[in-house]
């Protein structure tokens, strides 16, 4: 029988353990972009700059912000795919790049990610069997247990066994993530690291991918890491949000706390673009967006970052802020948080 997912997405369940099983400490990734010019000075790309955070099993933590803030080199450095200039990463007690040779390969499998471009992360000449089963025959998995393991996953993920001989460009969008999702649960992972899985999907198949991301979740008890610019659907999906702007986390919360009172002025204008599904509403309503764009991370404003698109910057501003906890599990990087408390989004 053929699992299906309603095309709106449901509640969001209630999180599992509170104990952190994912922690992330201090994480920094810097590229070195050489000269510009034989004599001119060194350029540094600090695309992500002292980034913390924790997950529990049963929980999904959402990092959102605008393009180029930082969101997938954080995802990939948590899932290994990129080398921390700085920081720890910690699962389940043991920091990952302390760990070598047998240890990094049985605690690197524990987190597995799917990424944003199906089409992209599938080999074009193999089979969706083999791209499934891939995983598995690297852990030196026997074959009929990898056919055997295919066909499960599969069905996990609400697609029928006969599409294991087909080839990814023979399919759809929303089959090839399913796909994807399948392959990232081969090795029966702890941590799923989503990068934007929903961006290239449609609405009712959007739905469809949250939908199975959180069933997943309930029946494995895993932690889920979801990279996102669409907070309509990450209001719906994720138990925590980090906000984060030109590499750093300037606010993190409580899903519900967040949206029904968020305390920085960018999490303010960002919750302001989105969409409201009353017309009058969404036509009267306040556009709070912010003016400009993002400064260049090469060349970082000083102070707060995002002082040059704040309306409400002072001279205080050229100070950087740090993240505090104002409340209880509410973390804010900005000097004039706690004005914001109490209010409301226009």
């Amino acid at each position: 029988m053929m699992l299906t997912e309603d095309d709106r997405i449901i509640e969001r369940p209630q999180t599992g353990s509170a104990v952190p099983l994912l922690e992330v400490e201090g994480l920094s990734k810097t590229f070195d972009l050489g000269r510009a010019k034989w004599t001119g000075p060194k350029r540094l790309l600090r695309a992500v700059v002292d980034a913390t955070f924790s997950v529990a099993r049963g929980e999904t933590l959402a990092l959102v912000g605008e393009s180029g803030c930082g969101k997938t080199t954080t995802a990939r450095m948590v899932a290994l795919l990129e080398t921390p200039t700085a920081g720890h990463i910690r699962l389940g007690g043991h920091d990952l790049r302390a760990l070598s040779g047998h240890e990094f390969r049985r605690e690197r499998r524990r987190v597995q990610m799917v990424f944003q471009d199906s089409m992209a992360s599938l080999d074009p000449r193999m089979r969706v069997g083999h791209s499934i089963a891939e995983p598995l025959a690297v852990t030196g998995a026997p074959r009929a247990e990898r056919d055997r393991r295919v066909d499960q996953l599969l069905e996990q993920v609400g697609l029928e066994t006969r599409i294991a001989d087909q080839f990814p460009q023979t399919l759809s969008g929303g089959q090839r993530q399913r796909i994807g999702i399948a392959r990232a649960l081969a090795l029966k992972p702890d941590v799923i690291v989503a990068d934007e899985p929903t961006s290239a999907l449609d609405l009712s198949i959007r739905a469809q991918v949250v939908n199975l991301l959180r069933r997943i979740q309930r029946e494995l008890d895993i932690a889920i890491v979801f990279i996102s610019h669409d907070l309509g659907t990450v209001r719906h999906l994720a138990d925590r949000v980090a906000v984060m702007y030109l590499g750093r986390i300037v606010e993190q919360s409580p899903t519900e706390q967040l949206f029904a009172n968020p305390l920085h002025p960018y999490t303010r204008a960002l919750i302001s673009a989105v969409p409201v599904a009353d017309p009058k509403v969404e036509r009267d309503r306040q556009w709070k967006v912010p003016e400009g764009d993002v400064p260049s991370p090469i060349d970082p404003p000083s102070g707060c970052a995002f002082r040059a698109r704040c309306p409400h910057a002072t001279d205080t501003c050229l100070t950087r802020p740090p993240l505090d906890e104002l409340r209880p599990g509410r973390l804010v990087a900005c000097h004039f948080a706690d004005r914001w408390i109490g209010t409301k989004t226009a």
